[in-house]
């Protein structure tokens, strides 16, 4: 357990496997819809074509796209049934077959874009060009978890159609053309981001669960306590429920600390508070015997009952004016 100790600047081998492991079957849970969905534009792309008559190139083109989905859908059938048909490859052989299957498909998109392009101007050109870039740009996120599993469709399907739709098919435009491969390089760019986010996630994910299951470990090797164990301030514990105890312990301790309680002279300036807000209702007399300078001459039920000329000075009662007292 010591040897694989968590090191984000150089992870143990074992971290690493599972890390790739996570990567490739978060890829292979993408993989079935990206698929069925290529297969699925295939089939509309037929369709748009069938308005003005399928060619011999437009036949080659969908004969080719159908047997790319058999493929790719085999190997996600593969790739779920591996342990009932015996299969012994590593995630990285998974990823590498995956990879090959992308670049198949971005060679399917990148005929679209070259072998089958329409030569008349119009709305083909403009469906053509819209499919290659909805695919390509849509599935960064489908096949971000392994490192160039993206790259290898988006390269194949972008870069031959730039070259040919601007350079070759109507004479060189050449800021138009430099403008594309730009954009296509910025989709390679952030498919590359995207892939390594995902392995900080995944990577993050598996150190958690490293430090779970450690914990776990170390509570469950706690020896058991036969006698009674006194928990200050929460009674007798007995010994088999020491590991319960630590763990709830444990989650205490991660808790954030409630805030202070408020001092004596917050709560005195409160209660002062409460006082002048019942002067001003009318509730009671105003505390302001401070101020009088009649207050000893004031007879005894004009005073507050709680007035300091009574409470904390000795005054003598008030007597008839003229009296010592008066």
């Amino acid at each position: 357990m010591a040897n694989d100790t968590w090191d984000p600047r150089s992870p143990s081998p074992s971290y690493a496997r599972e890390v790739e492991a996570l990567q490739v079957a978060e890829l292979y849970r993408n993989l079935p819809v990206g698929a069925a969905s290529a297969y699925f534009g295939t089939l509309l792309c037929v369709a748009v074509f069938l308005e003005f008559g399928m060619g011999g190139r437009e036949v080659v083109w969908f004969a080719y796209g159908t047997i790319v989905a058999v493929l790719r859908l085999g190997l996600c059938w593969l790739h779920r049934h591996q342990d009932g048909i015996g299969g012994d490859f590593a995630p990285a052989d998974w990823a590498r077959l995956a990879i090959i299957g992308n670049a198949l498909a971005g060679i399917q998109w990148g005929l679209l874009g070259t072998w089958i392009f329409p030569e008349l101007p119009g709305y083909r050109q403009t469906f053509s060009i819209m499919v290659i870039t909805c695919f390509v740009g849509g599935s960064i996120t489908a096949y971000a978890p392994v490192r160039w599993a993206h790259p290898a469709l988006s390269l194949p399907a972008t870069i031959p159609s730039t070259l040919y739709i601007f350079f070759i098919e109507s004479g060189p435009h050449l800021m138009a053309g430099f403008t594309a491969l730009f954009f296509s390089a910025m989709v390679i760019y952030y498919s590359l981001r995207e892939t390594e986010l995902v392995a900080q996630r995944l990577r993050a994910d598996v150190r958690i669960r490293k430090q779970l299951s450690e914990l776990e470990e170390r509570v469950e090797e706690m020896p058991k306590i036969s006698s009674v164990v006194h928990f200050p301030g929460n009674g007798p514990v007995k010994g088999e429920d020491w590991s319960d105890r630590c763990g709830r312990l444990f989650t205490e301790m991660r808790r954030p600390a409630r805030a202070p309680e408020a001092s004596a002279p917050v709560r005195n300036r409160r209660r002062e508070g409460s006082v002048t807000a019942d002067h001003a209702r009318g509730r009671t007399r105003p505390n302001t015997h401070r101020r009088w300078s009649g207050c000893r001459d004031e007879p005894s039920d004009c005073r507050p009952a709680g007035c300091p000329c009574t409470r904390d000075r000795p005054w003598p009662r008030p007597g008839p004016r003229g009296s010592p007292g008066g």
